[in-house]
């Protein structure tokens, strides 16, 4: 797991005029990772559901990094909630950008670590038990800048996280 986190961290990292790029649909990204972690979110009775605002989606970008960004975000949210729990990503497209948010009824952060979470093999005090490379977040920062968007997190104890992207929209 390390390896292919790293592998995708350094073309996440790397100069793009090399990556191919797509027409990508945020929504049907957002659909392929929640069908893949489907199984895992059974297993511990969480819902995941997605909403759509506005106008089509589309952005310029590697399809196969969106769909990355995605299963990063919905694994952490299934990971951190408790059973019967709940995952909700709301897509909002809008002027000249395309807004994801991925919200989940699970522990939620510390402020303490908040700055810190996106950094490399960066694991909260609460993770650090749980599976992971501790690479997960900072591939999805990496993949979301270098498209020039921008994430941010929204986090308190015990109340769950928000985790909002966003990326320019395909003109």
């Amino acid at each position: 797991d390390i390896v292919s986190d790293l592998l995708i961290l350094s073309k996440a990292e790397s100069d793009h005029k090399n990556i191919k790029t797509d027409t990508v649909d945020i929504k049907s990204a957002a659909e392929f990772a929640s069908m893949a972690l489907n199984e895992k979110a059974q297993k511990k009775s969480i819902s995941i559901s997605i909403t759509s605002q506005g106008a089509l989606a589309l952005v310029k970008a590697n399809e196969t990094q969106i769909e990355i960004v995605f299963t990063n975000l919905i694994d952490n949210a299934i990971k951190f909630s408790n059973e019967e729990g709940k995952v909700e990503i709301e897509i909002n497209s809008k002027d000249n950008i395309v807004v994801t948010s991925v919200r989940d009824s699970g522990i939620g952060i510390d402020r303490e670590h908040i700055d810190r979470i996106f950094e490399r093999f960066y694991k909260a005090e609460r993770s650090r038990h749980n599976e992971g490379t501790g690479l997960g977040l900072s591939i999805v920062r990496h993949v979301v800048e270098s498209y020039g968007g921008s994430i941010e997190v929204e986090s308190n104890l015990g109340e769950g996280a928000i985790f909002s992207f966003t990326l320019p929209k395909l003109a």
